[in-house]
């Protein structure tokens, strides 16, 4: 991968950081959320969360 994106070492675990410390932080809540709404409505609106945020992005290429 980081010949691929022409990464050095420290911008590889930059980016493995981040991604690990956001994951840390959204694990408590989305399980609390699945504690409280159920799992498949947590899904459900995930997915539809997901395509609303695509289709704001990417709507003019459409």
């Amino acid at each position: 991968m980081q010949k691929d994106l022409q990464l050095n070492s420290f911008e590889s675990g930059l980016i493995l950081s981040i991604f690990f410390i956001s994951y840390a932080l959204m694990q408590p809540i989305g399980g609390w959320l699945t504690d409280k709404y159920g799992s498949q409505k947590n899904l459900i609106l995930s997915i539809l969360e997901m395509w609303i945020k695509r289709i704001e992005r990417y709507g003019d290429r459409i």
